[in-house]
């Protein structure tokens, strides 16, 4: 017979082997799977401290971090940092786009057509943001993007901008353009936030040979101007109703509701023939998609954009309809009646033009 003494102790001691070595291999695969979820959660954590870091940049270019005096500067360099609460950092730095030879590339109406566009000569840089993202147990996040400027909306030239025709029947108010004898505002620096109030036309229109009628009652002739170009509503429309702080849709009568008073919005009437026939007030940028109808009482501190016809009715009370800023018109003011008063306000239209002011992302990438 075989002697099978001990036999029983060997296997086991193989089984407690076995046993071990799974224990083991089980203890680093967990280990190794902890280590690789714990890296890619602090991958993770840098990416979106870097993303935070180009959210930050973007924030200070929109509060107006890059001075009038650094937009040509091909040197331009602008560092922001900022600490999360999950123990990470960021380190962004903001730089000039700028072509082959050296010049910061800008973003602005360089030919006068009230059209933007990338040049070297008029508007605000477009900026490249490089941002790192840093956990305190190491690695990093990085990533790159390119930004132009948004403005929201073409600098008015006069207190009243339209078409070409306007026809004043009994009006007690007047149209002024007022403002001390510098054109700044329409040249290189009217994208700035520190322009002097220019002398500006009461009244301007787009195209030759207007039909003007309109006196304002004040004993002398208005003053106007021709222009070729086409003031781009169009362009501006869909970016203004994004920034929408109040949309009014087709109401019966079309409509504006009663007793409205909005303060800094952007309030786009989205209607094919609006009429205000209510008491309104308010301020901020007041936007129409078709014709405007004012029968009511208005009184309006910024600007008014009208992709149509617009038509004053207002009462016969002294400053029934009041704007203090610009209205722009892509049709014609077809009737002004009543108490209409517009006047230009340079430091109104500056202040909505800083407001909502805006960067559009035109590229990003994975560093």
């Amino acid at each position: 017979m075989t002697n099978e003494k001990g036999y029983i102790m060997i296997s086991a001691m193989l089984v407690l082997c076995l046993l071990t070595i799974i224990g083991i291999s089980a203890i680093q695969t967990s280990t190794n799977e902890l280590n690789i979820t714990t890296n890619s959660q602090i991958y993770h954590m840098n990416f979106y401290a870097a993303e935070s870091g180009l959210a930050h940049s973007v924030a200070w270019l929109q509060n107006g971090g890059v001075k009038s005096d650094d937009y040509k500067n091909p040197d331009f360099s602008e560092i922001v940092n900022g600490n999360l609460s999950n123990k990470t950092s960021y380190s962004a730095e903001i730089n000039h786009v700028v072509n082959e030879d050296g010049e910061v590339l800008l973003y602005g109406d360089s030919d006068g057509d009230y059209l933007w566009e990338v040049n070297t000569i008029n508007g605000r840089p477009l900026e490249i943001v490089t941002s790192d993202g840093t956990h305190v147990r190491g690695g990093n996040g990085k990533v790159q993007a390119r930004y132009r400027p948004l403005p929201p909306f073409v600098i008015p030239e006069a207190a009243l901008w339209v078409h070409s025709n306007v026809n004043g029947n009994g009006v007690s108010g007047a149209i002024v353009g007022e403002g001390p004898s510098d054109d700044s505002l329409f040249g290189k620096s009217y994208y700035d936030s520190d322009y002097s109030c220019p002398a500006v036309p009461d009244i301007k229109y787009h195209v030759a040979m207007p039909n003007i009628d309109y006196d304002g009652n004040t004993g002398e002739s208005k003053s106007y101007e021709q222009t070729s170009g086409l003031y781009p509503l169009a362009l501006l429309m869909e970016n203004l109703i994004k920034q929408a702080d109040e949309q009014i849709l087709a109401l019966p009568g079309n409509k504006f509701p009663a007793g409205t008073n909005l303060t800094n919005s952007i309030v786009v009437i989205d209607m094919e023939d609006a009429k205000i026939s209510q008491n309104v007030e308010g301020s901020g940028i007041l936007v129409c998609t078709g014709n405007l109808e004012i029968s009511g009482n208005l009184k309006w501190k910024g600007l008014i954009l009208v992709n149509g016809d617009i038509t004053f009715n207002g009462g016969g009370a002294s400053n029934a309809t009041m704007v203090e800023g610009s209205v722009v018109a892509l049709g014609d003011a077809i009737a002004i009646n009543g108490s209409v008063d517009i006047v230009y306000n340079c430091e109104v239209i500056s202040d909505l033009y800083e407001n909502y002011f805006r960067y559009k992302m035109l590229s990003w990438k994975q560093l």
